[in-house]
């Protein structure tokens, strides 16, 4: 069964911490990488089925000792975007989402 990691809400993000029980944020740094494996999960974190979620320099010394296992990017939830160009010298508000070849 999947047991969702802690997680820390920022703003109306949601953001995931290090699971690591020796992380040297003490478990208060972000989550930048997740690691599938059983065998790291066990081995790193008895308590915390997997998927491990990990900070960056938790996930880096990880993997310098065990370099076979594979460590992917965590996907974070992106900045709102305007749909309108921010040129101030743009006479086209729309200029952002034109075709460079014109249609």
């Amino acid at each position: 069964m999947f047991h969702p990691p802690e997680s820390t809400i920022r703003g109306s993000n949601i953001s995931f911490v290090c699971q690591r029980d020796d992380c040297p944020s003490a478990g208060s740094a972000e989550a930048a990488k997740v690691c599938y494996s059983h065998f790291i999960s066990i081995k790193f974190s008895p308590d915390s089925p997997p998927p491990l979620y990990l900070c960056i320099e938790c996930a880096n010394e990880i993997h310098r000792e065990n370099p076979n296992e594979v460590f992917h990017d965590i996907l974070h939830p992106m900045h709102n975007i305007l749909p309108a160009c921010e040129n101030k010298v743009s006479s086209n508000p729309k200029a952002y989402f034109d075709h460079p070849e014109g249609n």
